[in-house]
């Protein structure tokens, strides 16, 4: 690995994360683990020195990697069924309460269980 280089490579992905994902100097250095003003002054162009180096270099690499996953989540939705079974668990759960408020809950989970069903 050629330092000089991979600083240039650095330096775009620092400038990428504070332009497009909206982090600032300040926490990007702290959770690179060096200084805000170092990580300012390597942004502006100076060099950094072989310790913030290291810790910046794969600092930024997990980051990256833990962006990658963000973006590529994907909510574990319910399917037609399960939800149906979690409505029933709420009106179970409802019915063992006695007041007003409870029972338009179950009447709000048992009209949505029949919309799941008219759904099919």
């Amino acid at each position: 690995m050629i330092k000089e280089i991979e600083q240039i490579k650095m330096r775009k992905d620092m400038q990428y994360l504070l332009n497009s994902y909206g982090f600032s100097v300040m926490s990007l250095a702290e959770y690179l683990g060096i200084a805000s003003n170092s990580l300012s002054d390597f942004i502006g162009g100076t060099t950094m020195r072989s310790p913030n180096f290291d810790k910046s270099y794969v600092g930024l690499e997990e980051l990256k990697k833990q962006i990658k996953q963000a973006e590529e989540y994907q909510p574990n939705l319910m399917n037609k069924q399960e939800k149906i079974e979690y409505y029933q668990r709420c009106i179970d759960a409802y019915a063992e309460r006695v007041n007003l408020e409870s029972g338009r809950k179950i009447l709000w989970y048992k009209n949505a269980i029949k919309r799941e069903k008219q759904n099919d």
